[in-house]
């Protein structure tokens, strides 16, 4: 039970940025990407134009066939969700503003935008920068998942769960844990 604990909160890729991911086996994958602090700094809507020509290339060359933004953005604030709108649309995708208490790493958020772009959790990949939201909720249903290293500093509720991350990575690689189905 400890492991499939650790196993859950584990990535099945870890990498610096989104740029730096491996794309090798993503012909025809749906990506869910995260917002905050994955392809943007928080309460920006400014997005590294490298980001945004990589993520369209992946489409383009057709190893990505749909993307679609999940996002936490908590209180139902027209000005946070239409920061993720104007993201999406630079980067030509879906999205998703998961409210509270429907939010990540709760099941509905990614099963809404699954549903949204046509996808099914086995063919999709999960990019975030947190182990217990992004990942964790993506694991739970069995999308491949990659952790990025956060571009900034955390919201103030993000920042105890850092701690706690790293506890879970320092007993992942104590115990040889690896992410589910790998």
């Amino acid at each position: 039970m400890f492991r499939r604990y650790l196993s859950l909160r584990t990535p099945h890729q870890e990498c610096t940025s989104i740029l730096d991911m491996s794309t090798k086996g993503l012909s025809g994958a749906f990506l869910l990407i995260d917002v905050d602090n994955t392809i943007c700094l928080r309460k920006t809507d400014e997005v590294d134009e490298a980001i945004i020509s990589f993520l369209l290339q992946l489409r383009r060359d057709g190893r990505v066939k749909e993307i679609c933004l999940l996002s936490n953005v908590v209180s139902r604030s027209q000005r946070r969700v239409d920061r993720v709108a104007r993201i999406a649309r630079k980067l030509q995708c879906n999205y998703v503003c998961a409210f509270w208490p429907w939010i990540k790493p709760r099941p509905e958020p990614y099963r809404e935008a699954l549903t949204k772009i046509g996808a099914w959790p086995e063919v999709t990949v999960m990019i975030g920068d947190q182990l217990l939201t992004d990942i964790l909720g993506a694991n739970k249903l069995g999308m491949r998942t990659v952790l990025v290293r956060p571009l900034g500093k955390d919201h103030f509720i993000t920042r105890p769960r850092r701690i706690w991350e790293r506890q879970v990575t320092r007993l992942r690689r104590i115990f040889n844990v690896t992410s589910p189905s790998s």
